[in-house]
C-alpha cells in the first residue's frame, strides 16, 4: 500500500477505529467532520480493494460544490492516481469505485451493492431515503460494510429514530475545538452566538442536539418545480465571501401576488473574485440585474468590467429588509438545499429569554443575497422590467 503522511483529527481516528454498521458523525459548525469522512472514504480507496463506494446528497447541485471538487482536490493535493467519467461521475482508484449520486436520480443506485455509503448533510434526507440506501448496503465483502450520516445536530429523524432504534451503531461528536485548522476569526463567530440566540450556539457551536427556535422566516413551502406567472420579475442577488460561502440566488418576485420564489442558488468557499465573475457570467443571462452587497464596490466593478449588469444593494436597515420580505410568501425549489438549511436556521436574537427586533448574523448568505434582490426591486427608483 501507498505510504504518505496526511494529517489527520481526532474525528478520522475514531473513523478507522469504528467496526459498527452505522456511524453518524455529528458535529457543530466547521468542527472537520465531513472532512475527515473524505479522508477516510481516500483511505479506504487505498488499503481495501474490490470496494463500490456511494457517496451522496439529497439533490445533485449541492451534491457537487460540497462533495465533489473538494474530494477531487484532496485527491489532487495527495497526488492520488485516479481516473473520473465526468458524465457518469463515477471515480475508480485502486482497483476500486466511487459512485457520487443524489437521490433527485435514484435510478442510478437501485439493484445496486454497495461497501461504504456516505450521506452528507444526512438531515436533508427522509428516514424513507435512509431505508432505501441501508438496503443498497449489500456488497459481498471480507470486512464490514458501513453507512455513514454526516450531519449539524439538529433534531430529526436521525436523533429520534436512527441514533434510538439501531444497535450496531457508532456515534462520533465533535464540535468547532476538534478542527485545528480553523481560523480564529470563525471560531470568534461561533462563539459570538453565544450572546445571541442559545440554542444556535448548542447546536453550531457546542454540537449538541436542539432545534432552532424563534425562526426569522417561519413559514416557507418548498416545491418541485416552477410555474412562471407574466407578472413574476426575474432577479439575482450576490453576497461575496471567501472564508464563508459565496452566495448567488435566482429570484422569481411578484409584488402583486407578494410571492418570492426562490430558483436557483450558487453557494461556494474560497472563491476569488475572477472565479466569481467566471461563474456568475456562466448563470446570468445578458438582460438579468445582479443586485451585491453594496460593501463590496470594488468585486461589483470587476463585475461590471465583465458585462455583468451588476448593481449595489440599496443600503437601509437590516430589520427593515427582513419584515418586508416577511409580507412575502416564500417558495424555494427543493434543488436549493443550502437556502433551504438556511431559512430552517435563520433566527432572531434572543436576550434574557426574549427575541430581539435584530436577526442573528449567521447562516444567511443565500438569505443576505435574497434580501438585497428584493431590496433594490422594491425600493430603487430605476426602471424593472419583466423577463419571460
Amino acid at each position: 500500500m501507498l505510504e504518505m503522511r496526511v494529517k489527520v483529527t481526532r474525528i478520522f481516528k475514531e473513523l478507522i477505529n469504528a467496526k459498527e454498521a452505522i456511524i453518524v458523525n455529528v458535529g457543530g459548525a466547521r468542527s472537520g467532520k465531513s472532512y475527515a469522512t473524505m479522508q477516510y472514504l481516500i483511505y479506504k480507496l487505498l488499503s481495501e480493494q474490490d470496494r463500490f463506494i456511494l457517496v451522496t446528497r439529497k439533490t445533485f447541485p449541492s451534491l457537487r460544490v460540497s462533495v465533489i471538487l473538494p474530494f477531487l482536490e484532496m485527491l489532487n493535493n495527495l497526488n492520488i492516481r485516479y481516473l473520473y467519467n465526468k458524465s457518469e461521475h463515477l471515480l475508480a482508484v485502486n482497483n476500486n469505485l466511487l459512485l457520487f449520486s443524489s437521490l433527485d436520480n435514484p435510478e442510478k443506485i437501485k439493484s445496486t451493492e454497495f461497501s461504504y455509503i456516505w450521506l452528507e448533510e444526512a438531515n436533508e434526507f427522509t428516514y424513507e431515503d435512509y431505508q432505501l440506501l441501508k438496503m443498497r448496503l449489500s456488497k459481498p465483502t471480507n470486512t464490514k460494510n458501513q453507512i455513514i450520516l454526516t450531519l449539524n445536530p439538529v433534531e430529526c429523524f436521525i436523533s429520534e429514530r436512527v441514533m434510538v432504534e439501531e444497535k450496531d451503531i457508532r456515534v462520533i461528536r465533535s464540535n468547532y475545538k476538534d478542527n485545528p485548522f480553523l481560523s480564529e476569526e470563525y471560531k470568534r463567530i461561533l462563539e459570538d452566538l453565544k450572546n445571541q440566540n442559545e440554542t444556535l450556539y448548542k447546536i453550531y457551536t457546542l454540537g449538541e442536539f436542539s432545534t432552532p427556535e424563534g425562526l426569522v422566516y417561519d413559514s416557507f413551502e418548498i416545491i418541485y418545480s416552477y410555474e412562471p406567472n407574466e407578472k413574476d420579475k426575474i432577479i439575482w442577488g450576490l453576497d461575496f465571501g471567501y472564508n464563508d460561502p459565496t452566495a448567488l440566488v435566482k429570484l422569481a418576485v411578484n409584488t402583486d401576488t407578494k410571492q418570492i420564489t426562490i430558483l436557483e442558488e450558487f453557494y461556494q468557499t474560497h472563491l476569488i473574485n475572477s472565479e466569481i465573475v467566471k461563474i456568475v457570467k456562466s448563470k446570468v443571462k445578458g438582460n438579468e440585474l445582479v443586485v451585491c452587497d453594496s460593501a463590496e464596490p470594488d468585486r461589483i466593478k470587476e463585475l461590471q468590467l465583465a458585462g455583468v449588469w451588476a448593481v449595489p444593494s440599496v443600503k437601509t436597515k437590516v430589520t427593515e429588509e427582513v419584515n418586508y420580505i416577511k409580507t412575502f410568501k416564500i417558495k424555494v425549489l427543493n434543488h436549493c438545499q443550502n437556502t433551504i438549511k438556511e431559512l430552517k436556521n435563520y433566527t432572531w436574537k434572543e436576550k434574557n429569554g426574549r427575541w430581539l427586533d435584530e436577526p442573528v448574523d449567521f447562516s444567511n448568505h443565500a438569505l443576505d443575497a435574497m434580501r438585497y434582490a428584493v431590496t433594490y426591486l422594491t425600493k430603487s427608483s430605476g426602471f424593472y422590467f419583466v423577463v419571460k
